[in-house]
């Protein structure tokens, strides 16, 4: 990925204003996470993904595998946006994706862990990584979710 394509995605996050309500609690380890995307995902949905694995791998020293099947065990990231009903098999969280463009939802379901990251639309999906980059706690060889997250949200313009 070039640097202005990373620049231009992360300007994207930072420019976006969103509310956001917290009221899920998680202690999830993605150390080991399998980033789930589906098959043929719009380019910026794959690159929503490709920008998690970066960032965190810088952060990190982990490099996270991008897969289009959930792993056998252990903790899944699904990043996908628009209005699906399931991912490979496994529902998607109702309620997740925010009618507006450029909205996401963030949430652990605890089986697993997974963590969805639902755009209402591919750019929804790279804030929804963007949101969820922030609330991690990343230090050399470690990916915790300690902070509660379940967030519904979409930038208000003007």
């Amino acid at each position: 990925m070039t640097d202005s394509v990373r620049s231009a995605c992360w300007l994207m996050c930072a420019a976006s204003f969103f509310s956001s309500t917290t009221v899920v609690s998680a202690d999830a380890d993605l150390g080991t996470a399998t980033i789930v995307v589906r098959p043929g995902a719009p380019a910026v949905e794959r690159t929503a993904a490709e920008v998690f694995v970066e960032e965190v791998g810088k952060r990190t020293g982990l490099t996270l595998p991008i897969a289009e099947d959930w792993p056998a065990t252990g903790p899944a990231v699904a990043v996908l946006s628009g209005d699906a009903s399931k991912l490979r098999g496994r529902p998607v969280p109702k309620g997740l994706a925010p009618d507006q463009p450029d909205g996401y939802g963030v949430r652990v379901d605890a089986a697993g862990p997974t963590v969805w990251v639902v755009g209402a639309d591919p750019r929804g999906a790279l804030f929804g990584v963007g949101h969820l980059l922030r609330k991690l706690d990343l230090r050399q060889g470690s990916i915790r979710l300690s902070r509660p997250i379940d967030v519904v949200t979409a930038p208000a313009y003007s």
